[in-house]
């Protein structure tokens, strides 16, 4: 899970996802602050790809660990 905080760059975010790629990372949780969403990305040596998008009334699934089902409000704070 990476949270997107206001000294974030895409640009070093992007360096991470490179680095989580080159590892064997599967996936990541990309936590937007601002709007209150979560986007689920696939990550394979060629890259990351976004592969689904939830709101702050939803729940996310994850890729790799179907039955983990998280409520996306969880991930901000009250």
């Amino acid at each position: 899970m990476e949270i997107l905080s206001d000294n974030e760059t895409v640009q070093r975010f992007d360096g991470k996802l490179t680095d989580y790629c080159a590892i064997g990372v599967q996936e990541c949780w990309r936590v937007w602050p601002e709007t209150r969403t979560v986007e689920v990305l696939r990550l394979a040596p060629e890259g990351a790809a976004v592969v689904a998008a939830y709101e702050e009334t939803q729940s996310l699934t994850s890729i790799n660990l179907p039955d983990l089902i998280v409520p996306v409000a969880g991930c901000f704070k009250p």
